[in-house]
């Protein structure tokens, strides 16, 4: 019998069946910044210039206009020459200031901040290490310059899998926020959803709950609470979806994209997630009539205004579940391979996520009766699970347990035995010898 590949999920909150969607858990920032034109770029390039002239290239007042323009350029994707000038106003502030002096915090978290964007994570946490020195040296430790640096450097922790140093530094800087929590503003919503989602990681599914509904209420009483709020109001859906509390998971779901939607005409970036978490709840229920359009709306904003991003990979991996489950494997199979395609160019050739799609992918061949189709991407499957996951992974048992089984059903018994033995070794280290899925592979392993 073919089985179902459970993957690794980002978070314990995604996906913990084959057939399940894959909504993210975000940090939520904040709104995004709109695309820089063209016209923005020549305006601030021309107050650059006004700015040298005025001063002269080597004086403190030409910072701002070298940051203002640097931070277009990260915008609008010119990353490399955001980070020259982001360099330039640095060298020049610490030329005319001093190494110490409090002007350059703000431009060490721009670095950060750029180098966090582009996955530079030893660099981004280089820039943020100095700022927060030079924050508690010249604001005082309690200060909200501190928490908020204390929360970016938090993030990088998280980026780098190192969540037992990112919680201290969020725990230190929500205690600072809450000391004045009505100066602190949204940005204490902001450090508060983070730790949320780093405890959600964990597992720790009541603290979480309750730090993302407190997160809410700071929101909710801020100028401007509503696509913030969405944002989290959809974490929270997502924590309801992965405990299996449906009801409140659509409740908080539709919540959410009340406060996002602004409709078709509309469509933006905000409302992707908001989209594929309600389809996630629906698909979850077996509710398919009302999740595919929703999966479908959301690919069609990601494709249209993301490109390239390994989110629209997710997506239409997602829709691509829906199909298989709907039993329409002829339209799954373009949809998996496409997220194959499109994962492995966001991603690199590497990553776990790609050996969980190729191994669905592989299973819908499996549905239309083309086993020979199935078999080179059950094997490739195996390869990325093994080098991103280890080989003793229960992913790569469950690769190896569905190339095993087309094998047997081919009447190729020397090909599947030696995989369900390696299948057997993985899960009784795994599970141990009473786990239900060690004696199903004994019993698959008497019958080859």
């Amino acid at each position: 019998m073919i089985v179902a590949l459970i993957s690794t999920p980002a978070h314990p909150l995604a996906a913990h069946r084959d057939n399940d969607f894959e909504p993210q858990i975000a940090n939520i920032d904040g709104p995004s910044a709109a695309d820089k034109t063209a016209t923005a770029i020549a305006l601030a390039t021309h107050e650059l210039a006004l700015a040298e002239r005025r001063h002269g290239q080597d004086h403190p007042g030409v910072v701002k206009a070298l940051r203002n323009l640097a931070s277009i350029y990260e915008e609008s994707g010119r990353k490399d020459d955001a980070e020259l000038l982001y360099r330039r106003a640095l060298a020049l502030t610490e030329k005319t200031l001093g190494p110490d002096h409090a002007s350059i915090i703000p431009v060490l978290d721009s670095l950060g901040s750029l180098y966090y964007r582009q996955a530079r994570f030893s660099d981004a946490e280089v820039q943020l290490k100095r700022s927060l020195l030079l924050s508690e040296k010249s604001f005082g430790s309690y200060h909200q310059n501190v928490a908020k640096t204390l929360g970016n450097l938090a993030l990088v922790y998280k980026a780098q899998g190192r969540a037992g140093d990112a919680i201290p530094l969020l725990e230190r800087a929500l205690a600072i926020g809450e000391k004045e929590p009505r100066s602190a503003g949204s940005w204490l919503g902001q450090l508060t959803n983070r730790l949320g989602v780093i405890y959600a990681d964990q597992g720790r599914t009541g603290d979480t709950e309750q730090l993302f509904k407190r997160a809410i209420a700071i929101y909710e009483k801020s100028d401007d609470p509503n696509e913030s709020t969405g944002h989290i109001l959809n974490n929270l859906a997502i924590l309801y979806l992965g405990q299996g509390r449906y009801a409140e998971a659509e409740e908080t779901a539709k919540r959410s994209l009340i406060l996002l939607d602004r409709g078709p005409e509309n469509d933006d970036i905000r409302v992707v997630e908001s989209l594929n978490t309600l389809a996630a709840i629906y698909q979850a229920q077996g509710r398919f009539l009302e999740a595919e359009p929703l999966a479908q709306r959301s690919l069609s904003i990601a494709e249209n205004l993301k490109p390239g991003d390994a989110d629209v990979a997710r997506i239409t991996n997602n829709l691509a579940l829906i199909y298989k489950a709907e039993g329409r494997s002829a339209d799954a199979i373009p949809l998996f391979e496409r997220a194959l395609i499109n994962g492995e160019k966001a991603l690199g050739p590497d990553n776990g996520w790609l050996g969980v799609v190729a191994n669905r992918l592989a299973l819908t061949y499996i549905d239309l009766g083309q086993p020979s189709k199935a078999i080179p991407l059950f094997k490739r499957a195996i390869a990325i699970l093994e080098k991103s996951f280890g080989p003793d992974h229960q992913a790569v048992a469950f690769a190896l347990t569905n190339l095993s089984s087309v094998c047997a059903t081919e009447g190729r018994y020397a090909d599947a035995e030696p995989l369900l033995k390696r299948a057997l070794e993985i899960r009784l280290k795994l599970l141990g010898p009473g786990h239900p899925e060690v004696q199903d592979t004994l019993r698959a392993l008497s019958a080859v």
